[in-house]
This record gives C-alpha cells, structure tokens and sequence, in this order.
C-alpha cells in the first residue's frame, strides 16, 4: 500500500536530530505543507521541485489521500468550522470532487486505508476512541475501538506493510510513540521515545520498502527529519522545507517529475544525431527545444553550448569545456534522489569582454529553462573534535566522514587572524580521523570549554572542498559564472565552483539569482564554493531561495550576499563562510568590500529573511553584517520597502569568529551609491508607518569569539540578544541602542584557547594572542555600556581579570566615546565568576580637542537594579568623576569606579540657532563648586550639542565659554518621578522669551517670578533672573520623564 497517511494538528519532536552517514541513494520523499493563513498548498516531489496551488480558505484542516484508488494522494480538506471534508481527486486547484458531514467538533480526522482494498476513507479520533469508515461520505463508523487516552495525539500509518492503515499515538505526557497494528482495543505493540511536544508528525513509507515509518516536522528550523525505522534512532533523512507556521503532510503525491536521463535520449557521440557529424571544437552547439541528448562523451572544447531542450549526463566521468552555456529547456546531472557519483567537470573559457545574451563572458546561465545539477552526497563541514597542533598531520573530527585521498579540505582559524585557516590534501580517511602530508603551519582548538560550568565551543570548522561536480572557470584569473533569470529553476546540490566570479564585474558571481522574482523551489545546498574572484552566492531581487549546507572559502567582497534589499523569505541554513578577504582598488564592487567595516560574510541587507546555525569563520572585516537601505537600492529601488522599519524574520543559532572588525555589525546601512552611513534598525510591525506599534528584533543563540573589535555591535531599537555566548573578543556587545537588552547569556573573558600568534604580535601572560596586539594595553570587556536606555540581564560573567598588559571588566563603557549615555542604563540577575572584575572605568582628564570630548564616558553611570553587581539594590555606578558623586558614594578602588544610592538624570543644552557662533564648551558647576566641562558633540568643531550626567538634588550653574546663541534649549531625560532640577544660566543678558516643552507659542511662555524662591516653589512654568543669571526649574509634565525650554531673545524665537 503506497499511501501516506497523516497526523492532523500534532506535535512531535525528534530528540536526535543528527542524520545518520549517508548511504544508497535512494529517491526523495514527496512531502506537502498547507498554509493555514492563506489556504496555499506546497508540494515538493521527489527530485525537490516545489508545486503550489490554492485549496481550501485559512484555518481549514490539511488531509491527504488516495480518494479514487488511483495510487496517487491527493488534498482534502476539513473545515471545523461547518464540519465538512472536502476532498478533490488531483493536486491542483479548483472545486471538490467530494464533500460530506462528517464528525463533531473537536474530532480529529485521520486518513487511511483501514480495510486494505487500496482506497482511502476517514476515521475520527475522538479522546481516545477511534471511528472508523470504510466509505467516503456522511454516515455511522463501520466500526469503533478504544486505543489511547484524551490528549494523545493520533497518526495512522500501514507500520508492518500489511497493505492496512493503523493508528499510532504520541503521548505528551512521557514522549512517547506508541503503534498498534490492529484496528481494535488493545495495547500498543511497539512503542518507543521519540521527542517533545512543539514537533509535528508525519508518516511515510521514506525507503520505499513497504512499511510506513514516523517522521517530523520541527517548526522552530523548517525541516523535515524522517527515519526509516519506527525506534527511537538517528535521522535518516533531513529536509528543509516550508514555513514555521504550515501544516505538514505525506504522501505520494503522483507530481510530474522532470525528463528521466534514460528516456529516449539521443547520444551524444552519435553521428545520427547531429545529422551526420558530431559537434567539433569551437562550434556553437544548440540542443532545439524537443530534442533530448545524453552526453555520453567528453566533446572537444566548444565555443558555446545551448540547450532549449534536454541535456543528460551519462553515468561516467565526463568533461564539457565551453565558451558558454545557457539553458531555456533542463540540464540534468544526476537528481536528488540519485546523485551523480561519477566526476563531471564543466569548464567555461569565453574570452573576457564577450557577451552572451547580455549576461557577459564565461556564463552559465538558466533562462526560463530548469537546471538540476546533483553531486555525491557527504558530510560537507564538520568540527574538529580534538585540537590539531602545530605540525599535526592529522586531525580527528566530530563525525564520520566519506571523503577520499586527494580530496582537498579546509581548517578553519580558531585564533584572531582569520588567515589562519588551512587548507589539505586529504591522504587517507579512517572514520573520523583524516590525514595529509602537509603539516600544519598553526594550532587548530578542538576541545569543548567548561569555563565557570557553562559550555563554549571554539572547536575549528573543518570543510571539504571536493565534489563529484565542477562549474570553473578557466585557470587564467578570470572566473566564471552562474546566472538564474526570470522562470527558472535551479537546483544545485553538492557542486563545486571553482574560480567563479569576476573581479569588479557587477552581476558575475559565482552563484546567483537575477530579478528572479518567486524562486520556490530554486536551492543551493552542499556547495563548495571557492577561490572565488567576486562573492559566494547572490539573491538578487528573488525570494524563496534555499541556501543550505554551503561552504564558502576564499573569496573576495560580501560572501553570501542579498544584493538590493528587496529580497525577502529566503532561507540560509548551516552554511560555512571563512576567508573573506577585502578586495582592493577597482575589483571591489561597493565601498562596503573594502571599506570599514567590510567585507561581510554574510552581508543582509533586508530583515525578512532567515538566517540559522550558520558560521562566519574569519574574515578581513564581519562575519554578519545587517546593513539595512532605508529602501532597496539599484535594480530593485522603491519607496514601498522599509527594511530598517521590517520585523526579523529569523537570527538563532548563528557563529561568528576571528574578523577583522566584529562578529555581528548591525549598522552602517548602504546609500543607493554603494557607500554606507549610520543606519538605525527599529522594526514596526507596519514598517511603511513608524509610529505603528514596535516589533522587537530576537537575536538568539549567538556565538561570537576571537573577534577583534566586538562580539557584535547593534544599533536602533527594540533589540534583544539572548542566550548568547561571547568568549575572547576584544569587547563582548554593545548596543548603540534604546530599548535593548542581551539576556540569559555567557560572556567569558579569556578561555583556554590561547591563540597561535605570530612571531611578531606582542603577546599576553602563556603566549596569548591579543585581540589588538598593536593597542596591547587595550581593556577587554564583556559588555560596554552605550546610548540607551540599554541592559544586561540574567547573565554570567567569567575571566574577566587584569593582567601586567591590560585592566578587564565584565561591564565597563564604550572606550573614548564622545556621544551620551542613558542614566537609566541598567543591569539586573547578573552572576560572575570569583575571579572575574565586575566593572572598570579609566579616569579620563578633560580633553582640549572638540573633536574628541568623550562626554559620555567621563559622565558615565549606570543602574544596578537588584544589587546583583555592587551588592546595593538600585545602586548607581559612575565613573571616577568628583562631579558625579558626593561623599555619600563609596569608591571602589579595583574597579575605579564610585557607587551611589543616588538619583541621576541628564542635563542637556542645545544651540538651536543657525548662526555660527561658538557656543562650548559648556562648564556645569554643581551647587558645592565642583565643575565638569562638556565638549559637545563633535561637528567639526561647530558643536551645538552638549550634555552630561548629573545628580539629582543639587543645583547647578551653566556657563557657555563662548557666547549665548538667539535661541538655545536647556532640556533634561531620565527624571524619576517627583523629582526635578534647578538650573541657573550665567551671562543671560536682556528679557528672555522662554517656553516649555517645544512648544514656540505665547501661550506657552513662561512668566518672570520676583524671587528664587518663588520659582522653586513653582510648578516649573516660571523663571526668576537676577541680574545676568537666568534661574530656571525643569520640572517634566504629564507623567513625562524629560522637559525642555527654550530661551530666545525675542518673542517666537
């Protein structure tokens, strides 16, 4: 019996979700996801093509069956809301063939062939009892039995390949399967472990040996894991496909699958079928629409090559050397469900500054036509599982793996210089050992950490490089390259690409998908991609891209790039980036390859898309860079598109090690120029409209280590990194953010990976390489306060210790930084290991370059709510500056740092004058004479912005060192409840006119009071001057925590 039967609405989680080492191909299962939202179907076939069709309206209940005894399943529909099923005999749209009443509310239907007659019927469950009809239509259960209690989880399947469908259960309650191979009441006959409860079952005969087994779907990653035996066991198969939201379902589907590589093809190398003469070295071959040809040979080279119809390759080692190829019928080598296990080598050689169909030299391009290129499956990366030494041999991975002698790998940095990384020819493979001739010029970390009894991996990424496929470009520096247009299908698994790319070449990448629009079922997974003149893999104006299991090395510019920010719903998933390097002079394509702090990895240039347990493994600039276009740029420009205002899709379970600038850099957005600028990512949950209610952005899971400036740098708001690790950065995060926190994570100083420095870095205490060996003073810390209001939550500090080279500190403030910072700044549940400072702050004289007044950091203070830093709950701490503390604060001399049971605010004034007169510096004096003075925020020297941290309680005078401007604002943030500030300005001369709260309007002016005390005791709408000093009382209104005021000269400013 062929028929998948299916869950409907489960959970069931797999607990082991590695896949077992590959074995016989055999061809793929044919799965099928419902989208309860829209009422859309998606069915992927065998070889991995994905067809989509309406049926049914949104919330309907996803079934499928073999309705008319055909052998193929088809949809059907249960609609819980009128309590009809609604069946139709083909997987396409349009009405029902079949509908009738059937069941109650809250039944559960299931669909099977419960007599063996091979037609499929329903059955109802129904809180453990089960109603079964060997009919399609409105009537009483031919039978009844009891099997499960309520809350099991019913699916039906034909388990022992009797030809019959029985009922299976998950139990929630223990993680159970349990299977009974009757249609009665009865126990279980087999049962066994299998997972949690957010997973979704689907059963299918995957091995096609006649008995059906369990499979899942996990939401959480998109991906099927399907096992070829009812028992608790490793994966067999894995397949990533559809959305977190959609139903999933089984069965065999009868879909058109594309021409077989044996049906009716002529050959190549026969006369016949070139009409007398086979193609000859330069010609320019053409395969016309209709035609199908089985290269069975290696031609000559050809000057080009053109399939409108269909172009197998033979099951033996073969090589195509051409100018050119481009496909508008189907190119097979090998499918999904049989890999090509021999080598096939494509080397494209057309003359540089050449075109074809104006998409340039050397191209292989798919135009309209499909393209299914499928090479022997293996393990394509893995980690080391014990550290590889200097002058080893060998190295010992994490899992088994198939690869042969003279196969090349990769070894991935595990130090700050992402050069680092080697690469080897592979001599012998043992299991999990691999060995080469060459010994290794650096260490390779291998071992997990326990630093303070939490987990951190910086176990080196090893990838293999070898595929029994090969798009190249010729050997002479100029590459090749892929391109998918409009209407094509492109699937693309387990290929190499070798010298692709052209340097300063728009559009001439390795991989990459042009305006393509819809690309469901177009991938990219298993991939080698490497020594690569221009990028990895590009999306381009497409989405619904699959980009899988890659590996990318040695590249130039931006690795896997989406190129306009226009693309959305593509999915990257367990793909390897190492060695990006930063193209130089012409061949960098934007100012954001070469420029600061570029290149990325991975360069995300739109948030709706899905990015999961991939590694950026070392490169000259980023691992993740989100730049975010106000709106998409080039080819796909328009004024719709919010990408810095579009929620994120997905960010969990990303790493990111030894770059050049950060692990993950949300900031610096591109110019429809190619250059970047500040960029402010504030997700909305209508983008097109800012003050529409704010999204917040989960960055989850993230690693980053070894990396030279920071973990990861975020800029904007509404941003939450959770359960991250941070080990051996120079700073762990920062957030140029408001409404941010990182939470429940694991920041780690220093851990016993000490690096492989080189010969000339200056080195730390063993011979540890230094995040900034020119700067080997530099303080290392875990998380930098910074603009805000920003936190840290929930999470554990370790190694965080000053040595004869540098001072350390879990929480400290951005270095040098000239731009203000929150006063309500905080931390909370926060735990450090013993021998771990909790916070440093350097002493910092005041600076005479208005271009560098580090502001913030001289008047930096932050909150310790729970007491979990300093042991005061709701303590503040401040930077060693005598004009934030008073002698109630207590200094502590190892962190240099004061802590006050104090109230703080901000105090802030503003030029809001277009003259050019020099306004700062700006000195407060505090009530008991103690000055402070604010450079301003730099603006070439013109600063017009200038604000400090103060204490609450205590008066202060301001005076400007140049001269009062026409119109300039005092304004104050962070004011607690009932509190307020009396602030008086020196050198005031004549009659101010002085409103509140950016309200420019007579009925809005403050009134002048006859003494200071009558202004202190007023509501703040006052203001009292003697002589050349303007008293004033900042009081917020309206539940507000700031206040404004602008001081004029003349009326209306």
């Amino acid at each position: 019996m062929r028929r998948v039967p299916l869950f409907v609405m489960l959970g069931l989680v797999v607990g082991l979700l590695a896949t077992s080492p590959a074995g016989a191909a055999t061809a793929g299962p044919e799965l099928a996801q419902f989208d309860p939202e829209t009422g859309q179907w998606h069915m992927r076939d065998a070889v991995g093509a994905v067809h989509s069709f309406y049926y049914g309206v949104p919330g309907d209940v996803p079934l499928l069956g073999d309705w008319d005894c055909d052998g193929d399943d088809t949809v059907g529909m249960y609609r819980p809301t009128n309590g009809f099923v609604y069946l139709r005999n083909s997987n396409d749209q349009g009405v029902a063939d079949i509908e009738f009443y059937y069941g109650v509310s809250g039944d559960r239907p299931l669909a099977g062939d419960w007599n063996g007659d091979g037609c499929d019927t329903l059955a109802i469950f129904r809180s453990g009892r089960v109603f079964v009809r060997n009919e399609l239509g409105t009537g009483v259960a031919d039978y009844d039995f009891y099997f499960g209690v309520p809350g099991d989880r019913p699916f039906a399947g034909d388990f022992d390949g009797d030809g019959v469908s029985t009922i299976g259960l998950y139990r929630e309650s223990d993680g159970f399967a349990y299977l009974r191979q009757e249609n009665s009441t009865g126990i279980a006959d087999s049962e066994f472990f299998y997972g949690v409860a957010s997973d979704r079952i689907v059963v299918g005969d995957w091995d096609r040996d006649g008995d059906e087994t369990v499979g899942i779907f996990r939401p959480a990653e998109s991906r099927f894991y399907l096992s070829n035996e009812n028992s608790t066991a490793l994966a067999d198969r894995q397949v990533r496909f559809g959305e977190s939201y959609f139903r999933p379902v089984a069965g065999r589907l009868g879909l058109a699958a594309p021409p077989s590589e044996h049906a009716g093809a002529l050959l190549w190398s026969d006369p016949a079928t070139w009409g007398g003469q086979v193609p000859t070295a330069g010609q320019v071959v053409t395969i016309p629409a209709g035609k199908a040809v089985r290269l069975d040979a290696s031609p000559p080279p050809l000057g080009g090559l053109r399939v409108d119809g269909t172009l197998v390759f033979d099951r033996q080692n073969i090589d195509l050397t051409t100018g050119w190829l481009l496909v508008t019928g189907y190119l097979q080598i090998g499918t999904a469900g049989e890999p090509f296990e021999q080598k096939a080598t494509i080397t494209l050689t057309g003359a540089e500054g050449t075109d074809t169909m104006g998409m340039g030299a050397r191209v292989f391009g798919v135009m309209g036509g499909m393209v299914d290129l499928h090479g022997r499956e293996d393990v394509t990366w893995t980690s080391l599982a014990a550290t590889a030494a200097e002058g080893a041999t060998s190295i010992t991975l994490q899992q088994p793996v198939e690869w042969r002698p003279g196969e090349r790998i990769v070894i991935a940095s595990t130090d700050f210089d992402f050069e680092q990384a080697e690469e080897r020819t592979i001599t012998s493979v043992n299991g999990t050992t691999v060995r080469f001739a060459e010994p290794l010029a650096h260490l390779h970390w291998g071992e997990l950490m326990w630093p303070g009894g939490r987990r951190v991996d910086e176990r080196a990424e090893v990838a293999h490089l070898t595929r029994t496929i090969v798009i190249q470009g010729a050997n002479d520096g100029f590459g090749g390259h892929m391109m998918a247009m409009p209407g094509s299908t492109t699937r693309i698994a387990h290929v190499e690409l070798f010298h692709m790319g052209q340097a300063g070449e728009l559009a001439r990448y390795p991989m990459h998908w042009h305006l393509a629009g819809n690309g469901t079922g177009s991938y990219i997974r298993g991939a080698a991609i490497h020594h690569s003149f221009n990028r990895c893999v590009t999306i381009h104006g497409t989405n619904h891209i699959l980009v899988e299991d890659n590996v990318g090395f040695d590249t130039f510019g931006h690795c896997y790039f989406l190129e306009d920010g226009a693309e959305r719903f593509n999915v990257f998933d367990h793909n390897l980036g190492l060695v990006t390097r930063r193209p130089e002079g012409a061949d960098a394509l934007l100012g954001s390859d070469a420029g600061y702090p570029g290149p990325g990895t991975f360069w995300i240039s739109n948030p709706d898309n899905t990015f999961t347990n991939n590694v950026a493994a070392g490169s000259r600039g980023v691992g993740f860079w989100i730049a975010l276009p106000e709106h998409p740029t080039g080819q796909s420009a328009t004024p719709a598109i919010w990408p810095r205002r579009t929620p994120l899709r997905r960010f969990d379970g990303n790493t990111s090690h030894s770059n050049g600038a950060d692990g993950l850099h949300v900031d610096r957005g591109p110019l429809p120029n190619g250059d970047t600028e500040t960029s402010y990512y504030d997700p909305r949950s209508v983008p097109g409209d800012p003050d529409s209610a704010p999204v917040t952005a989960h960055f989850t899971g993230f690693t980053a280590y070894k990396n030279r400036n920071g973990g990861a740098w975020l800029r904007g708001e509404n941003h939450v990194v959770s359960g991250a690790v941070f080990a051996d950065n120079a700073t762990g995060l920062t957030f140029a953010s408001d409404a941010s926190e990182l939470r429940d994570s694991l920041l780690v100083g220093e851990t016993a990976n000490l690096g492989d420095p080189e010969s000339w870095e200056e080195t730390g205490p063993n011979g540890r390489s230094l995040p900034q060996p020119w700067a080997a003073n530099t303080t290392i810390s875990g998380f930098d306060f910074y603009d805000g209001q920003v936190g840290v939550r929930d999470s554990h500090f370790v190694a965080f210790s000053n040595n004869h080279l540098r001072g350390s500190a879990a929480l400290s403030v951005l270095d040098y930084t000239d731009f203000s910072l929150d006063t309500d700044n905080y931390a909370s549940g926060l735990t450090f290991h013993p021998t771990s400072k909790h916070v440093y702050l350097e002493t910092r004289a005041t600076p005479t370059d208005p271009d560098s007044g580090e502001d913030g950091y001289r008047s930096a203070v932050f909150q310790d709510l729970d007491g979990s830093v300093t042991g005061l709950a709701g303590a503040a701490v401040t930077v060693n500056n005598p004009f934030l503390y008073d002698g109630s604060c207590a200094y502590r001399a190892d962190w240099n740092a004061r802590v006050c049971e104090k109230e703080f605010s901000a105090l802030l004034v503003d030029d809001r004058s277009d003259t050019n007169t020099a306004l700062g510096p700006i000195v407060v004096i505090r009530d008991d004479g103690i000055s402070h003075t604010v450079i301003g925020r730099p603006d070439d020297g013109h600063n017009d912005h200038f604000r400090t941290s103060v204490l609450n309680g205590r008066s202060y005078t301001i005076d400007a060192t140049g001269s009062w401007t026409p119109h300039f604002q005092v304004r104050t943030y962070e004011v607690a409840d009932g509190e307020w500030l009396h602030v008086a300005v020196a050198g005031v001369g004549g009659t101010p006119a002085i409103y509140r709260d950016w309200w420019i309007d007579e009925r809005n002016r403050l009134e002048p009071v006859g003494s200071l005390n009558a202004l202190l005791g007023s509501d703040g709408g006052a203001y009292y001057k003697t002589g050349s000093t303007l008293h004033l009382k900042l009081v917020p209104q309206d539940g507000r925590e700031w206040t404004a005021l602008d001081i004029c000269v003349s009326a209306g400013c």
